[in-house]
Order: structure tokens, then C-alpha cells, then sequence
């Protein structure tokens, strides 16, 4: 997605490159982004939908013939009306979190095209952390992570609370640390 900051990774070789494509295929990775969700979301979810990508809108809707996505949300920080949430993919979907939020009643603040109420700034959506196991070019798993943009804590901190925000990243960075988040 054009508008999502966070966690790039490329391959510097062919064979690297098919390694690391046949691992996100699998799900092998684990795939964590932050997103600001409108509404209020305080208990975690699983949300798994079948969807597919429909060109003449430039967006991605629920078909029952289409592809299977699925996401793990955890709410980080619930205000009056937002939610900055952990969302975990298990598949890798175009516009999978933006979609799905849509379909949970969730649209991300300021995205407009899946029905997230205007805001000024866009959407906050960051590829905060990304693992990879260990395999053949690699002795022990990886994982990286990127920090959150200045703009988008602004954001963050404008519907949540400074307190509030520190609060939840501190949670993240914390279960970063403590394996699988």
C-alpha cells in the first residue's frame, strides 16, 4: 500500500529472493502492523474472510469465491472513538488489513476508500515487525523491526492521548521482546 510506512525487505540475490517469497507464501514470516481502527475494539479478534481484489473499484471486497485472509487484531489503545491495534497477518492479501478492517466495522481512520472517516493526516498503517525463522541463508531467525514516524505518532497521540500511546507502544515493544507478538 502506497500510504503504509514501516519494514521494506528485499532480496540482493534470485535464489534469496524465491527463499524469501516461498517463506511468505507459507506464512513462515510473521508479519505485525500497527493500525489506527476507527470505532472502539477492546477485546482481540480473528477475523478470516474470503476476498478478492475488484479493479473497476480499486479495492478489495468480500467474495465467497475468493482468496482466504486472516489477521489476529489486539487492541493496543482504545479512545472515544479510535483503537490503535497489533494486527498480525497470517496471509499476505492485498490490502488485507484495510479491507478486513472495513468488513469488522473497524475502517482505518482516515481511509477513505474502504469507508474510514476523513482525517486530515490519512491512515496510520506501519509494518512495525517482521520475523523471519531460520532456513538456509539464515543460522538464526530474524526479526526486524522500524520505528514508528513522527507524523503518524502525531496522529496516534491526537486521537489517543500521549499517555495513552506511550503506554501502547511501550506494550508492543515489550512483547517484541518477549517472542511471538
Amino acid at each position: 500500500d502506497r500510504d503504509t510506512t514501516g519494514v521494506v525487505v528485499f532480496a540482493l540475490t534470485l535464489t534469496g529472493a524465491r527463499e524469501l517469497s516461498a517463506l511468505l507464501r507459507r506464512g513462515d514470516c510473521e508479519k505485525t502492523y500497527l493500525a489506527l481502527l476507527g470505532g472502539v475494539m477492546e477485546a482481540p479478534a480473528s477475523w478470516s474472510d474470503t476476498v478478492c481484489r475488484r479493479e473497476e473499484l480499486r479495492r478489495v471486497v468480500a467474495d465467497p469465491g475468493g482468496d482466504l485472509a486472516t489477521s489476529l487484531v489486539s487492541p493496543l489503545a482504545v479512545g472515544s472513538d479510535a483503537t490503535l491495534a497489533a494486527v498480525r497477518i497470517l496471509t499476505g492479501r492485498t490490502h488485507q488489513i484495510r479491507a478486513q478492517a472495513s468488513l469488522h466495522g473497524h475502517a482505518l481512520v482516515g481511509d477513505v476508500r474502504y469507508g474510514g472517516r476523513a482525517d486530515a493526516d490519512g491512515y496510520v498503517l506501519h509494518a512495525a515487525r517482521l520475523r523471519i525463522p531460520a532456513g538456509a541463508h539464515l543460522d538464526e531467525p530474524l526479526t526486524l523491526e522500524a520505528p514508528l514516524p513522527d507524523s503518524s505518532r502525531a496522529t496516534l497521540i491526537r486521537h489517543l492521548g500521549r499517555g495513552a500511546v506511550d503506554r501502547a507502544l511501550a506494550l508492543f515493544a515489550e512483547a517484541g521482546r518477549d517472542g511471538p507478538a
